[in-house]
């Protein structure tokens, strides 16, 4: 069986928030050149994370985004806790697209960095003006990210990060882990 489940969901109506993703936000900073706001962002996003990290299960099989001898973990939906998927609600961020499910759950610095990449993605990919060089790679943004992060995050995070995905992109889409981890690098 695959780490990765797709859940079936059926929203009601009443599960939806009005306003902006953090992703939108972090976006109006980005082109503001608004870093202090940004980092409050991060910072933000850095409370959801810490309060939702638990205890390792100990019959956690380890995956990619899972890697052995992790001791904390995030849910299992929270595989794509990007700041696409996180609207404030009142009090805090919710989790509005859970219908991915990592087995085992999944590391918080593995979701963190994933999180930073797909906002850099976005961010250049769409050609939103931000405060460094417009010829700022996506790599280089996420580790602009990574260090703009309110904790130091580990070595090598985009190589951590390449490797999961393409297995994440094997698992959703098929293919080949390898071709698709080229893909990923620009």
């Amino acid at each position: 069986t695959s780490w990765l489940t797709l859940r079936e969901r059926h929203p009601n109506i009443d599960d939806y928030l009005i306003g902006p993703t953090l992703e939108q936000s972090a976006l109006a900073r980005l082109r503001a050149h608004d870093e202090e706001g940004l980092q409050l962002l991060l910072v933000d996003f850095h409370a959801w994370v810490t309060a939702r990290t638990v205890p390792c299960p100990g019959d956690a099989e380890p995956h990619p985004f899972l890697p052995l001898g992790t001791d904390e973990v995030l849910p299992g939906e929270c595989i794509d806790a990007g700041f696409d998927n996180l609207v404030p609600d009142g009090t805090g961020l919710c989790l509005i697209d859970d219908e991915w499910w990592a087995e085992g759950g999944v590391d918080p610095e593995m979701a963190i960095v994933r999180a930073l990449w797909k906002l850099a993605w976005v961010t250049v990919a769409s050609g939103t003006r931000h405060p460094w060089p417009p010829t700022t790679s996506i790599s280089q943004l996420t580790l602009i990210l990574c260090g703009l992060y309110p904790r130091p995050l580990g070595p090598n995070p985009l190589e951590r990060l390449y490797a999961a995905e393409a297995e994440l992109v094997a698992v959703t889409c098929g293919g080949d882990p390898d071709d698709h981890r080229a893909s990923l690098r620009e």
